[in-house]
């Protein structure tokens, strides 16, 4: 040891080094380093010290190295350049060998690690954890944010630039740490903000309840007309035109696409894959419109599983769901089940398509319609209806097409009635020809064919009647006497030249 400064005294400056010149001039320690002598000095080398300052304390034996601060070269040495950094070591408990815990870099870069440097040289600025990965690399604090209310004890992460000369701290975005409870400080939540038209404004929230707001930092909770409804992870919401989240998957596979992904656990544990109920819903996608006070449900798709589930076995159905008019929820209109069979207007297990409609309905069950003209073409009209067991009509309007001469069409109906109490399925044919003029004359010939299984089910020999309507059409009507439950109709056209055309069918 070339120089020792001691002193048993409890207060004073051990060493005081002053410069009384004024000016730029202030006092100084110099640290001077070669490799060599002292009267022969060779160049420095990479990583070379050139000066340290040691920190000991007596440890109960000796007196303990417990770190220091150390200057480096840091690059390659040549005439008038000396590229060096700074490095900061400290011993951990248990040990008196310091390890290197800061640096500054000879290009002004900081970088912080217990793991090791060197590996992002580019950053100015380099936060390293230790190598256990579940150490805090940063911690931003606010010792005085104590207290209770949303917002306070706040702290943030500012992203600034310079826009000129005399605006060199322009702040572009910030994310940002607050409380999130009026009556306790024990709830976090982060936003991140960004400047649109020269204002900072938050665009996404995370709350202490992990819902995700974009948008908006105010959380909508009037739903299905409730009020407090706190269950939607993801809300997207945008002021003065669409809200939208969109997918997009670029890919050359034509198994590969854009996924929206729903999926249901009967479970509280996202760890847990519980086996699925029948009938328990599996997802939904809500299509919602605000009636003033609260957002109320106007349709619905919903997927349901449709049996009993098991290993690599999800039988599953969708179900789709409307408002009617006046009513406040929607009701199931259609129904696409494990099977592949399609219900609209109630369900069934025998057809591979069902249709129903209520009694009180006038309008047929189900309407196919084409306008082609074509001479090899068809043009169905169809229809379910529950019938009463006294009677039920059917109507049918036919039309001349061009000209004053005769015009002639052909139809087929077709009647399939499905008995009440055995469910045994009965047919009736019923093939016929019209001739329209637009005079008053009007010629009508019938004649009926493959009748199956039942005597009627309507009696087409006294219960059709013609109505000229004096505007070149006539109205057929065909009183339905049923001996079954309900009773399907299908009116087929099937002239080969186009003279007339079916223009309505109704069924009540």
């Amino acid at each position: 040891m070339n120089l020792k400064i001691s002193t048993n005294g409890s207060a004073g400056n051990n060493l005081v080094i002053g410069k009384h010149v004024g000016g730029a001039f202030a006092p100084a320690i110099a640290f001077a380093a070669s490799d060599g002598t002292e009267v022969s000095p060779t160049i420095v080398g990479g990583d070379d010290p050139l000066g340290q300052i040691n920190f000991y304390g007596y440890d109960g034996n000796s007196y303990a190295l417990g770190g220091y601060i150390a200057g480096q070269v840091d690059g390659a040495v040549s005439d008038g350049d000396m590229p060096m950094r700074l490095a900061f070591y400290t011993s951990a408990d248990g040990t008196e060998s310091p390890t290197e815990r800061m640096r500054i870099s000879a290009n002004g870069h900081i970088a912080l690690s217990s793991a090791g440097f060197g590996q992002y040289d580019d950053e100015k600025v380099q936060i390293n954890g230790d190598n256990t990965g579940t150490s805090v690399a940063l911690a931003l604090n606010n010792p005085k944010g104590y207290g209770v209310g949303v917002g306070l004890g706040y702290v943030a992460l500012d992203f600034t630039r310079a826009r000129s000369s005399s605006d060199n701290n322009y702040q572009m975005a910030r994310i940002m740490g607050y409380n999130d409870s009026e009556t306790s400080s024990a709830y976090g939540g982060l936003t991140l903000s960004t400047r649109n038209s020269g204002t900072l404004t938050e665009s996404i929230r995370i709350d202490s309840n992990q819902r995700v707001l974009i948008g908006d930092s105010t959380y909508i909770q009037n739903w299905y007309g409730q009020s407090g409804i706190s269950d939607r992870i993801l809300n997207v919401y945008h002021e003065g035109g669409n809200s939208a989240i969109t997918a997009v998957a670029a890919s050359t596979s034509n198994e590969q696409s854009a996924q929206l992904n729903l999926a249901k656990m009967s479970t509280a544990d996202l760890s847990a894959f519980s086996q699925l109920a029948e009938n328990e819903d599996i997802g939904r996608i809500s299509f919602q419109g605000a009636d003033g006070t609260y957002l109320q449900e106007a349709a619905y798709i919903k997927v349901d599983a449709d049996g009993t589930t098991g290993a690599a076995d999800m039988p599953g159905r969708i179900e789709f769901g409307t408002t009617a008019d006046g009513a406040s929820s929607p009701t199931e209109r259609m129904r696409i089940d494990s099977a592949g069979r399609v219900s609209i207007g109630g369900t069934s297990d025998y057809a591979a398509v069902f249709f129903s409609k209520s009694s009180a309905e006038t309008n047929a069950a189900l309407h196919l319609a084409s306008n082609t003209q074509t001479a090899a073409g068809y043009k169905v009209w169809t229809g379910l209806g529950s019938v009463t067991p006294t009677s039920g009509t059917l109507s049918f309007t036919i039309g001349q097409v061009g000209g004053t001469s005769p015009r002639a069409a052909m139809f087929e109906i077709n009647v399939v009635g499905r008995h009440a109490n055995n469910g045994a399925s009965y047919h009736a044919l019923l093939q016929f020809q019209v001739f329209i003029q637009l005079s008053s004359t009007q010629a009508v010939s019938l004649r009926a064919g493959g009748e199956t299984g039942i005597s009627y089910i309507w009696d087409y020999a006294t219960d059709v009647s013609f109505t000229n309507n004096g505007n070149g059409t006539c109205t057929i009507d065909l009183d339905i006497r049923p001996y079954v439950s309900t009773a399907y109709w299908t009116i087929i056209r099937k002239s080969s030249a186009w003279t007339a055309e079916l223009q309505s069918v109704s069924y009540s």
